[in-house]
């Protein structure tokens, strides 16, 4: 089964943060 992410960008530092942290933590999952 595919893992899903689901961050919300709003252009904050913090949403950056959550995304990058996200790609880096589970490079496989879906980037929603």
């Amino acid at each position: 089964m595919v893992k899903r992410i689901l961050v919300a960008v709003d252009g904050s530092a913090e949403a950056v943060e959550a995304l990058t942290f996200a790609a880096t933590e589970w490079p496989d999952a879906d980037l929603t």
